[in-house]
């Protein structure tokens, strides 16, 4: 399981808003179901 600073992804040079957060979201999503499997 990897962590990204969510303060990295917004003060990254050329990533608009949009994009930023399109990846906060596919992040938040990818340690959710780490989580889920880890449970296992």
């Amino acid at each position: 399981m990897f962590l990204v600073p969510v303060k990295t992804l917004r003060e990254l040079r050329g990533a608009g808003r949009e994009k930023s957060n399109l990846l906060i979201e596919a992040v938040r999503e990818l340690e959710a179901e780490h989580r889920e499997e880890a449970k296992r």
